[in-house]
C-alpha cells in the first residue's frame, strides 16, 4: 500500500478528496512517518509471530508515492485513522481528533496476536514447596 492509498482514505473520513488539499498533502509525509514510528512496536510483533525479519526502523516517508512495508492491517486500518487525527487536529477540531486517535490506538492493538510458548523456570524453584 503507498502513502497516497494512506492519504487518500483518511481525508476520506473528513469527506474530502485530494484535489485541493495542498497543505494536507504537504503535511502528510511527516505525519505518516510518525505514525509508521508509534506502530513500529507492532509491527515487529506481527513480524516476529509470521517469522518474518524484525525492522530496525520505521521508514521516513518523503513522497505520498511510496510503498510502505507494513503488514496490512496496520496501513488499512490503523493508520488512516491515525491521520485523519492530525487533520482533525489542523482543523481545531478536537472531539473528532481525539475520537480518531482512540480508533487509530484501538486499530493498533486489534492487531495483536498470541502464541503459546514454553515457561522457563529461571529461578530453580521447586515447585512443590
Amino acid at each position: 500500500m503507498t502513502a497516497n492509498e494512506i492519504y487518500t482514505l483518511a481525508l476520506s473520513f473528513l469527506s474530502e478528496t485530494p484535489a485541493g488539499n495542498e497543505t494536507l498533502e504537504a503535511l502528510a509525509p511527516g505525519w505518516i512517518s510518525l505514525l509508521l514510528q508509534e506502530a513500529l512496536d507492532q509491527e515487529n510483533l506481527l513480524r516476529r509471530f509470521d517469522g518474518e525479519k524484525e525492522l530496525t526502523a520505521a521508514p521516513q516517508i518523503r513522497d505520498l508515492g511510496e510503498e510502505i512495508d507494513y503488514h496490512p492491517s496496520i496501513l488499512r486500518v490503523a493508520l488512516p485513522y491515525g491521520l485523519a487525527s492530525f487533520f482533525y487536529i489542523d482543523d481545531e477540531n478536537d472531539y473528532r481528533a481525539q475520537d480518531f486517535r482512540a480508533r487509530y490506538i484501538s486499530a493498533l492493538g486489534d492487531t495483536t496476536r498470541l502464541r503459546e510458548e514454553p515457561i522457563v523456570d529461571c529461578y530453580g524453584g521447586d515447585e512443590n514447596a
